[in-house]
């Protein structure tokens, strides 16, 4: 008498195997996610698009709100100029000390020149554009700005890979299948996982975000929303785009890859009435290898790239 089971019950057993690994996978996630939103200095915001903000007491240098930045009254002092500063990791300040931050250090150049500027900075780590549009309409606009700038950096589009995606993520019905989904994704060659990047020039991360046109959709949602607000607030805006840092050692700016983009985000900006200010030709002047905080981080700018965004900024604000 045979001891093989049925072809059926081997396909039963095999899919039960299945299901149950899936299942494990799943509580394991979801365990994993709260453990992680437990330990997370962040928080759910009131405003579904700003997604977390900050819990301030985690963080000894930051403000009531959360911000890394001294307390500011929600009026302003008699007679100053108030400048709101929104933007990312780079605005708010990651690797560098706060009096190294181009957002102090313009704040120390209007001191010194007797300027009545008030810098506020609203930076906030892993933010994309439409987060900090949510931020600048909630909290932003009640301090009733003079000015306000936005910070661009090429990741800007959506909070891919970021702290932001990670805490939507167990909104999905399976975290399970949307990470295997991710994996297999990624293990696609570049030239066939969207047909969306067909009309970048180059197939890396920032050429994505910006040739897709579903993310390059909520940027200029998020400009158009920015617009709508300085028009009912009678605030002038300025776009400053900071460049990406290569991570080859020998790179030079002469062959930024992204320069297109940059044009995008400007043309893009421009159209909706703002004033811009490309940092790219100021960073041109020096190597990546001498503005990046380290060898691995090709986004935050170390003090002297700070100090060189503070200098291009305050220049373009004093023609006016």
């Amino acid at each position: 008498m045979s001891n093989r089971k049925p072809l059926s019950q081997n396909i039963l057993l095999s899919l039960g195997t299945l299901l149950f690994c899936l299942l494990m996978l799943e509580v394991g996630l979801r365990i994993y996610h709260g453990y992680v939103k437990m330990v997370s200095p962040y928080q759910p915001a009131e405003d579904p698009e700003m997604i977390y903000v900050v819990k301030p007491h985690i963080f000894r240098d930051v403000n009531s709100r959360g911000f890394r930045d001294r307390e500011h009254p929600l009026e302003k002092a008699p007679g100053s100029f108030r400048l709101l500063i929104i933007g990312d990791s780079v605005t708010r300040g990651y690797g560098v000390a706060p009096e190294e931050r181009y957002t102090d250090i313009l704040q120390q150049r209007f001191i010194e020149d007797d300027q009545p500027y008030e810098v506020v900075n609203f930076g906030f780590d892993q933010y994309a554009t439409v987060q900090e549009t949510a931020l600048l309409d909630e909290w932003g606009v009640p301090m009733r700005p003079d000015r306000v700038i936005i910070s661009y950096v090429l990741n800007d589009p959506e909070p891919d890979g970021s702290i932001n995606g990670f805490f939507l993520e167990d909104r999905v019905a399976s975290i399970a299948f949307y990470w295997l989904s991710k994996k297999l994704n990624q293990m696609m060659p570049a030239d066939s996982r969207e047909s969306l990047e067909k009309e970048c020039h180059y197939f890396d991360y920032y050429s994505r975000l910006h040739c897709s046109p579903e993310k390059w959709q909520k940027v200029r949602q998020a400009f158009r929303k920015i617009r709508e607000l300085s028009i009912r607030h009678d605030f002038p805006v300025l776009l400053v785009i900071f460049p990406v840092l290569s991570g080859d050692p020998a790179a030079t700016f002469s062959d930024y890859p992204w320069r297109d983009i940059h044009q995008r985000v400007l043309s893009e900006a421009e159209i909706n009435g703002f004033e811009t200010l490309d940092l790219l030709p100021y960073f041109s002047e020096y190597t990546p290898g001498m503005l990046k905080l380290n060898s691995h981080d090709a986004l935050h700018p170390n003090p002297l790239g700070h100090r060189i965004a503070a200098e291009a900024i305050y220049e373009k604000l004093m023609k006016h």
